[in-house]
């Protein structure tokens, strides 16, 4: 048994190739060596399964070895002749032919039979899982896949070109159908290439460098720049001389180190500080600081960070911040009342959660949000300069003034929002000769937003100034029957139309799919309204005592009442009901 093993190896070696039949060796070798050691039992050539035997290529099965011990040793079997070649005779042949290319060995399509069992882990390629044991799968690997390649990226039995038998350069082995999307299968690698196989780790990419810092002779390490502010501000703020940090510089030797300077260049009174005029771009506010004021001097366009440090307890920004070329805020992690993150300002709650309070005015992009922003505090974005702004899907609520004056492109409210308070959106005046900006508001909510009177004034500057069209855009949800846009029309759509009149709020406030085209402003006896179009009667409309819908009878129905004082006579008014809430 030992001697047939060697000759079936070298038999496959002569007549076979690729990475499928390579796979199939090492199987055959396996099952040669247990039979040899008692493992198992020999097999017959008709025990193996006949879709396997034709399948692998397509032609019937002509020539095996006798592996079942019947065969005198040493010989092999022709079925169609049924004689027996000697070792001598078959040396000679192979001396005698001429070395075959690898397409013409699998021109000559030569079979081997293999074992029951064997064909279990048989790929549709026509390869075996050699490293499937008879237990189960290898781990992280499909059955029939294809062991790990080398680092090279080559693999035994690859053919030129990184063709397998029955494809083209790329396709999966022996013409295999790919993974619909491009997917590869658990345990494999990406396209084949260089990588480690099976459940090999990959090595972890390398970390960035500490940020270095040597303060009284000392080096000290940090992750990045903005600990080590945080860091200095709240335990070396004030050096001996009673100068102030005032950000890093480097010393003659290229070590980075503190640089102080006094406090002549630092505005402020008392236990509030609001400005700094050194030479830096960052502004360390000063160690003891209580309150921090960014609203009040005129325009700083030198600052670029602000530190703020664990000594601060409260952050005047209301109206707005006057740092118009701030690109971030870093903020000490010890500091109880506010935290920074990606840049940006945040008040901490007592219920946990989180408020954007500040967004510098020179940053482009926000890639990171915090957990647990509920709130855009007042003038957020004032002056921003964003390329848009895409709020947490967490957010309930937007404040006062949040976009004032801000240049933003685009804005994309989330479905979790629930009110806006006013002039939200508030634009910002362009420079002489310049043209006022488009602006897309995107709104994901199919539940309108609670919105004030207020809410939209300022909103577009054209409309403002009477310019002719608008350059602004509100896009709600589309839905079915248009009952979404209806519901924005009613109370999103009736606010414009006291800004901006009807007709052109019906120019800001769309969907996607259009759906304010089958819409019209109504207007009679003092009354305001939207209507179907080919309607005579409106869907809703206002008066001076409230707001108002015509229910599926056609019957009213008061939604608002907005008569101030404490008495309001609608007696006169044919009302069948009254929302509830109507006189909240």
């Amino acid at each position: 048994m030992k001697h047939g093993g060697r000759r079936l190896l070298d038999y496959m070696r002569r007549h076979l190739a690729g990475a499928g039949i390579a796979a199939v060796t090492v199987v055959m070798a396996f099952v040669v060596v247990r039979g040899a050691a008692g493992q198992g039992r020999g097999f017959e050539p008709w025990e193996v399964d006949p879709a396997l035997s034709s399948g692998v290529f397509d032609v019937p099965d002509r020539t095996g070895y006798d592996l079942s011990g019947e065969g005198e040793e040493g010989e092999e079997v022709d079925r169609d002749s049924g004689e027996r070649e000697t070792d001598e005779e078959k040396d000679e042949e192979r001396e005698e032919a001429p070395p075959k290319l690898e397409e013409e060995l699998f021109e000559e399509r030569e079979q081997i039979i293999l074992p029951n069992g064997v064909t279990d882990d048989l790929a549709h390629s026509g390869t075996v899982d050699v490293s499937a044991g008879p237990e189960g799968e290898r781990p992280g690997s499909l059955p029939g896949e294809f062991p790990g390649k080398p680092e090279d990226g080559t693999g035994a039995g690859d053919l030129p070109g990184g063709v397998e038998p029955g494809g083209e350069a790329g396709d999966p082995p022996g013409g295999a159908e790919k993974p619909p999307g491009g997917e590869e299968k658990p345990g494999g690698n990406p396209g084949g290439g260089e990588g480690p196989s099976g459940g090999e780790e990959k090595p972890e990419p390398p970390k960035p460098p500490k940020f270095s810092v040597v303060i009284d002779g000392e080096t000290k390490e940090f992750e990045n720049e903005d600990e080590a502010l945080a860091w200095v501000a709240d335990n070396n703020g004030k050096n001996d001389q009673g100068q102030y940090f005032e950000g890093f510089v480097k010393d003659e030797n290229g070590n980075t180190v503190p640089s102080y300077t006094d406090g002549e260049h630092f505005g402020g009174n008392g236990d509030t500080s609001w400005d700094y005029t050194g030479e830096s771009s960052v502004y360390v506010v000063p160690e003891g600081t209580k309150a921090l004021d960014l609203v009040m001097l005129a325009n700083n366009e030198t600052i670029r960070t602000i530190v703020i440090p664990k000594t601060v307890e409260r952050i005047i920004v209301e109206t707005g911040s006057r740092f118009v070329a701030l690109e971030k805020f870093v903020v000490s992690g010890e500091n109880p009342r506010y935290a920074g993150v990606d840049g940006l300002l945040y008040r901490k709650e007592e219920t946990g959660n989180l408020t954007l309070y500040a967004v510098p005015a020179a940053k482009k992009s926000v890639g990171t949000w915090p957990e647990g922003v509920t709130v855009v505090g007042e003038s957020a974005f004032y002056r921003s300069r964003l390329e848009e702004a895409v709020i947490p899907d967490t957010v309930t609520e937007i404040r006062d003034f949040a976009f004032g004056e801000s240049v933003l492109g685009t804005i994309l409210l989330p479905e979790s929002l629930k009110a806006l308070g006013n002039m939200v959106f508030d634009y910002a005046t362009p420079g002489e000769g310049e043209e006022a900006a488009f602006r897309r508001i995107i709104v994901r909510a199919k539940e309108p937003p609670e919105v004030t009177d207020m809410t939209f004034v300022r909103l577009d500057y054209n409309l403002e100034k009477k310019l002719g069209e608008p350059v602004t855009e509100i896009l709600v949800p589309d839905s079915a029957g248009n009952q979404v846009y209806e519901a924005y029309l009613m109370t999103w759509g009736m606010a414009l139309a006291k800004r901006y009149r009807g007709e052109a709020a019906l120019r800001i406030l769309k969907t996607e799919q259009g759906a304010e085209k089958g819409y019209e402003y109504w207007e009679e006896d003092g009354k305001t309204g939207y209507r179907r179009l080919g309607e005579e009667r409106p869907l809703f409309w206002s008066d001076s005592s409230g707001l108002y819908q015509r229910d599926g009878e056609g019957r009213t129905v008061l939604l608002k009442c907005t008569v101030s004082g404490t008495f309001a006579d609608l007696s006169s008014l044919e009302i069948v009901s009254a929302a509830a809430g109507a006189f909240d």
